[in-house]
């Protein structure tokens, strides 16, 4: 949780964008204990199932919200198959972290992130590389 500390106190928004049933989604988010770190959880349900990864609605909705550019969107995720296509050809950035039962996958281009790491360890110093910044 440090890192997310970290991350909340430059002031950088942290958004969860999860698929599934409301109440479960919302109960695993509230598991993990991330809630004050994050500024709004997006279950994409609640917008009906048609809004669900691989649409770029409620990524869009962020975009909206932060009056941030696509490409000044970064989205991690596991699932190859539904993550990153609906997102990428728009322009938001994109980092695969290979855990999980979707970490043998080996999809297509268009279906990966632009970035993949193997464990979550790899994440803040990516994330350090690519915004030319320190998180400590």
């Amino acid at each position: 949780m440090n890192f997310l500390s970290e991350l909340k106190r430059q002031d950088i928004p942290i958004y969860i964008v999860t698929d599934g049933n409301k109440i479960v989604q919302n109960r695993k988010i509230e598991a993990l204990h991330v809630k004050p770190f994050v500024k709004k959880a997006f279950i994409t349900h609640r917008y009906r199932k048609i809004h669900a990864k691989p649409s770029p609605y409620c990524f869009e909705k962020i975009a909206t919200l932060e009056h941030a550019k696509t490409q000044e969107i970064l989205y991690i995720a596991d699932n190859p198959h539904k993550d990153f296509v609906g997102i990428k050809p728009l322009g938001f950035q994109t980092i695969r972290i290979k855990q999980g039962m979707f970490k043998e996958m080996n999809p297509a281009s268009s279906y990966d992130a632009h970035h993949t790491i193997n464990h979550i360890r790899e994440l803040k110093p990516l994330l350090e590389q690519m915004c030319h910044k320190d998180f400590r």
